[in-house]
């Protein structure tokens, strides 16, 4: 299975995409599909939310989140499609990139 990133650049050597805003920062790993999202700051409440082709497929309440802890998630698990990662936090969202899967 071919996974391609955009609109980010990735690092050909080790096909990782670096992803970010001013709440997270992630890193996705084109041979595993995996993602790992970890936290800027301390935070009591942020939502994680993933999204294949426009409609949710992940939606991951934290709660108590320190600076430096990680969540990992499955992008390949859902499938082909367009994945836009964002937070949420006070009823506004944040982008915080976007992942072509193939």
């Amino acid at each position: 299975m071919d996974a391609r990133v955009k609109p980010y650049g990735i690092d050909d050597d080790e096909d990782v995409l670096k992803i970010s805003n001013a709440d997270v920062s992630g890193t996705y790993t084109e041979a595993t599909g995996s993602l790992e999202i970890t936290f800027k700051k301390d935070t009591e409440n942020m939502d994680i939310l993933i999204f294949k082709n426009g409609k949710v497929c992940e939606k991951d309440k934290k709660q108590n989140v320190s600076k430096d802890d990680t969540e990992t998630y499955q992008i390949s698990d859902y499938g082909t499609g367009i994945y836009t990662v964002c937070t949420g936090q006070n009823g506004t969202l944040k982008i915080v990139g976007t992942i072509i899967y193939n």
